[in-house]
């Protein structure tokens, strides 16, 4: 009998996919960071380690290659 249509998905391409769902569930605002945060810079406490900022900027261009 002859086969139907079908896909095969790489496993890269489903664990991509998998990202992608898990990036669209977090939500846009993290609150607790954001009081934070404003708490700190109000009292003059707020730091920034340069490491941390590199860290987040490589990952916010792998999270933009993938979508």
């Amino acid at each position: 009998p002859p086969e139907g249509d079908r896909v095969d998905i790489s496993a890269r391409a489903q664990e991509v996919q998998k990202l992608r769902e898990a990036v669209a569930r977090l939500p846009e605002v993290r609150r607790d960071r954001v009081e934070r945060v404003a708490r700190e810079l109000g009292q003059g406490t707020y730091r920034v380690s340069p490491e941390e900022v590199a860290e987040k900027i490589l990952g916010r261009s792998l999270v933009d290659r993938l979508v």
